[in-house]
């Protein structure tokens, strides 16, 4: 009666899932998912024994990764755990057989590890870790969906007084939501690599002599197209680097004529008539090379940048800080700086 109550369960919930199986949602949880009822046989070491029915989802998460929850109601028999039993599970999976290459099968071993939670009448709660491994087999092409799951575990009850040992074994059936060539726990990702390299050897085997013959001279060709161009760029940076030779020596010519202590490097040198040429703003007129260059400085400092000093006729330094073809546009600069509190004046 509990066996067809369990049935039942486990029927409502396949058709709960296949006709939401279209849903996105519920895709996330069928995609390399499968559902299944075991019939398992426990015993306390005792000579106790009870048969219990237990049902489960299990869900892959890669090829040879899954996790099992599940859960049972009752108890078969009456022994051990008494007229009720109820209870909650959780293993983890390791796919023995997508771990190593061999040739394709309709079986596959598994390892399993968890923990059972369960109430009884007699015991009260228990929790049971336990290990084991099972095999799986496909029953055939027509039910490609259908596996049958025979295990064998060991369940162990450290929490009591007295440590319990419960050798667990088990025979079940399970649906999977993906056929078998979909799903991940029947396909061996190093079958897949191996068939690649098969196919290619193969191509490669069935290549025509006169076709490899071909590929190679275009190899060559390409191998002589790249040294002729190493070559090309071994001589553009020989060139390159006769210029960056040359560029440095000017560089240090034109530095050691900047770093050269000759204060005409300052000084535009003309005639009376060159510098009455037009209307220039002038900063001071200075006996001394050396003051007028030291408020040359100052003035550059202040943002007159194009600033010079020109000797004059009469053998003045004059700084001057701009220059001007038209009297008005110079008149209207020269007040802008003395009403800024320059000292300067107009030199015609």
């Amino acid at each position: 009666m509990k066996i067809k109550k369990s049935l039942i369960i486990l029927s409502i919930f396949m058709r709960c899932f296949l006709t939401a199986q279209e849903e996105n949602l519920i895709n996330t949880f069928t995609n390399n998912a499968s559902i299944g009822i075991n019939m398992s046989i426990i015993s306390d070491m005792s000579n106790n024994t009870d048969k219990i029915a237990f049902f489960n989802f299990t869900k892959h998460i890669n090829n040879v990764i899954a996790l099992q929850l599940g859960g049972t109601f009752g108890s078969v028999t009456n022994s051990h755990f008494g007229d009720g039993l109820n209870g909650v599970a959780a293993n983890g999976i390791i796919n023995l057989s997508n771990l190593t290459y061999g040739k394709s099968s309709k079986s596959l071993l598994y390892l399993s590890s968890g923990a059972y939670l369960v109430d009884t009448k007699t015991e009260g709660k228990e929790a049971i870790a336990n290990i084991g491994g099972g095999i799986k087999f496909n029953i055939n092409d027509q039910y490609q969906r259908i596996d049958i799951d025979i295990s064998t575990k060991l369940g162990i009850n450290p929490f009591k007084y007295e440590t319990s040992i419960y050798p667990i074994c088990a025979v079940g059936i399970s649906y999977r939501f993906n056929s078998l060539k979909e799903s991940v726990e029947w396909n061996n990702p190093l079958h897949i690599i191996y068939k690649d390299l098969n196919d290619l050897k193969s191509k490669i085997d069935s290549s025509d002599e006169a076709k490899i013959k071909d590929n190679i001279a275009k190899i060559r060709s390409q191998d002589a197209k790249i040294s002729s161009n190493s070559n090309n760029i071994k001589n553009v940076y020989s060139i390159a680097k006769n210029n960056i030779s040359q560029i440095e020596q000017l560089n240090t010519e034109i530095n050691k004529l900047k770093n050269k202590d000759d204060y005409r490097e300052f000084i535009s040198s003309v005639t009376i008539n060159e510098i009455t040429l037009g209307y220039h703003i002038i900063s001071g007129s200075y006996a001394s090379f050396e003051n007028a260059k030291r408020k040359l400085k100052q003035v550059q400092r202040d943002g007159f940048a194009s600033s010079n000093i020109q000797e004059g006729a009469n053998g003045l330094f004059r700084v001057f800080l701009e220059s001007y073809k038209n009297k008005d546009e110079a008149l209207i600069k020269l007040n802008k700086l003395k009403a800024s509190g320059k000292s300067v004046w107009l030199l015609e």
